[in-house]
């Protein structure tokens, strides 16, 4: 059933999530399918159902998305800003981002990258700090006095 499916929809993730869903539901109401003429031919329908769905689900994602007015970048300063965000070494742009995109407080940002609260507040002041740095030497940059 995955090559049939695989054959029709033309891939091997669907194909396969197809058949499982498939098999699943052809087992929750086994009783009934058992009965039928076919079981088998139930169970290719139920499959080629479930990978329309998700063709038609995908299709319309994309659709969705080419319409979804984005900009192509974040407009400056905050543009210019991520850009040096991104300059950052790991660590420090990953607390950086969720302290100040995500909106998180230091607590919850040391359990969802499993640390002390402690280091992440150390690891924002040293990002801060570099920060400063890498601004100050970005071309363009003008300190305010």
């Amino acid at each position: 059933m995955v090559a049939t499916m695989l054959l029709l929809t033309g891939d091997l993730a669907l194909a396969s999530d197809c058949t499982d869903e498939a098999f699943a539901r052809a087992l929750q109401h086994w009783r009934k399918v058992s009965a039928m003429q076919s079981p088998a031919g139930w169970v290719f329908q139920v499959a080629r159902n479930c990978s329309r769905r998700s063709l038609w689900r995908a299709s319309l994602e994309r659709r969705f998305l080419l319409r979804a007015s984005r900009p192509d970048e974040v407009p400056a300063p905050a543009g210019e800003l991520w850009a040096v965000v991104a300059g950052l070494p790991r660590r420090q742009r990953e607390v950086v981002v969720l302290r100040h995109v995500a909106d998180l407080r230091e607590a919850d940002i040391a359990e969802v990258i499993g640390v002390s609260r402690s280091t992440v507040s150390t690891t924002l002041r040293n990002a801060y700090h570099r920060l400063g740095l890498l601004v100050a030497e970005t071309p363009g940059y003008k300190e305010d006095k």
